[in-house]
């Protein structure tokens, strides 16, 4: 499962949180001290500190929109990073990775050749590349390098990010607005009654806007439209939202591998007691250890589409037991698996 480029990503905002908090503090004793009798030594630095409020809010609206837009990029590319980690070791055959990138790759490794006199790409060598497409493209080995899916310029606007996804060809990124993140965020936050319908310039605009802006800075150019910092939150507070949405959408897209190359049965729940996070399974031929860990699928239509859950008990007839071979559809499994589910999931052992 991808986390650590997740993990990363949010210990930034974090501190940017905490920037944002100062700056407000900062304000507020300001404030305060305007009401209040100032002594002679300290006259000039306050004076100095309100003459510069001006100067100060349009420095840390740069430095804020920079860093909020620096720290989608990095994620966007170390997700790619962790994910490109995943494929190579558990997908070993080049030829069953989706047609796109078996009919990419080699043109990405020429573009990507171009790169390689960049600091940011200075790690690699020629024979790097040389490896991985006979690797890949001759011994039909996974080798694949996951710089070669960057975008030149960054500018990770939401098509720009799509791109990305359907490079590494992972279908159905115009449906990430079905992620729950991004659905109660649409629905509940920006009241948006037909999400399907509503184009991605809209649910996208605060990730679009933060692009041009971020440019617009870059290219010093001056911006009057100052964001103030509870706008600059709802930024913020979107970028986090798409950003875990994103993270779902790829843990699904790593699962979906794993689930079609794990050959044990597929089993659905033959009764499910939700009050009791316990599933009865009678599919001939399943086995069940206690700890097992279990890939399941949700119901079409419902989001992630895939998870990992655990068995934590497994009874039969009332008595526990910690391993169990289902030999009839007469045999009943009771499994507690720590998760409500319905009889319309799917499930295999992993």
């Amino acid at each position: 499962m991808l986390s650590s480029a997740l993990i990363e990503f949010t210990n930034s905002i974090k501190k940017l949180k905490e920037h944002l908090t100062s700056i407000d503090c900062r304000e507020k004793i300001l404030e305060y001290i305007s009401t209040q009798e100032i002594p002679d030594t300290i006259a000039g630095d306050i004076d100095h500190l309100k003459n510069s409020r001006s100067d100060e809010k349009v420095f840390n609206y740069n430095a804020n929109v920079i860093s909020l837009y620096g720290y989608l990029e990095r994620y966007v590319e170390n997700v790619i990073i962790e994910y490109i980690r995943c494929i190579n070791s558990i997908e070993s055959d080049f030829s069953k990775l989706p047609k796109k990138v078996q009919d990419s790759y080699f043109d990405l490794i020429k573009s990507f050749h171009g790169k390689l006199s960049y600091p940011k790409y200075s790690h690699y060598e020629e024979k790097h590349l040389v490896d991985s497409l006979f690797h890949s493209i001759s011994e039909q080995n996974v080798d694949l390098i996951a710089e070669a899916y960057f975008k030149n310029g960054g500018n990770y606007r939401y098509e720009v990010i799509k791109e990305c996804i359907d490079s590494l060809g992972i279908k159905d990124f115009n449906l990430l607005y079905k992620y729950p993140d991004l659905n109660n965020y649409f629905t509940s936050k920006r009241n948006i009654k037909d999400i399907e319908q509503t184009g991605t310039s809209t649910l996208f605009n605060y990730l679009n806007d933060l692009v041009d802006r971020r440019n617009d800075i870059a290219h010093g150019e001056s911006n009057t439209d100052l964001l103030n910092s509870d706008i600059f939150n709802d930024y913020i507070e979107f970028i986090e939202i798409s950003v875990k949405s994103i993270n779902s959408f790829l843990n699904d897209a790593i699962l979906e591998v794993q689930w079609n190359n794990n050959t044990n049965i597929t089993f659905k729940p033959y009764r499910s007691f939700s009050d009791k996070l316990v599933i009865a399974v009678n599919e001939q031929g399943c086995c069940f250890s206690k700890g097992d860990k279990l890939i399941a699928a949700r119901p079409h239509g419902c989001y992630p589409r895939y998870t990992y859950l655990s068995i934590n008990d497994i009874q039969v007839n009332q008595n526990t037991e910690n391993h169990y071979e289902i030999k009839s559809q007469e045999d009943i499994v009771c499994l507690n698996i720590g998760m409500k589910l319905s009889e319309k999931w799917r499930l295999k052992v992993v």
